[in-house]
């Protein structure tokens, strides 16, 4: 009676790391292009700061009272260069430095702002509001500039 009950087991669990397999592909194929960087050259990174200063201080959508700019540019910054850490990967290297460097913060304190403000970006609407119009305003400033 029990082997009755064990037929199939080795079929199933073979069907099981197949099927496992299919989808592990079909995932790294989307990886490929949800994670890839908008901007790969770091030596741009000042310009997208410039402009999210520029942004906030110039656009009523942009609630600046609330958040300081150095909040929004990490978040744009982050998705632009280096998307991979809203996935729950590493900075690659270099990146974190770099924003580090603009925001004259240090690494570690890069890191633990954005925790922060990704949960802000979750939880406040004016915050996410502000950062979709801002975010929206530097890839077309990106994309005029020919920056991509």
């Amino acid at each position: 009676m029990e082997r009755i009950k064990n037929e199939g087991i080795l079929r199933k669990r073979i069907e099981d790391i197949e099927d496992y397999q299919k989808q592990s592909e079909k995932l790294q194929k989307i990886e490929i292009v949800v994670l890839k960087p908008e901007l790969e050259d770091l030596q741009t990174i000042s310009t997208i700061y410039d402009w999210v200063k520029e942004l906030c201080h110039k656009k009523d959508e942009i609630n600046n009272s609330r958040y300081a700019e150095k909040y929004y540019f990490l978040m744009v910054a982050a998705l632009l260069y280096s998307p991979r850490i809203f996935a729950g990967y590493f900075f690659e290297r270099g990146k974190r430095d770099a924003i580090a460097e603009v925001l004259q913060l240090s690494p570690s304190h890069i890191s633990n702002s954005l925790k922060s403000v990704c949960s802000w970006y979750k939880f406040y609407r004016d915050f996410q509001v502000s950062l979709d119009y801002l975010y929206s305003e530097i890839l077309l400033r990106i994309e005029l500039n020919g920056l991509k």
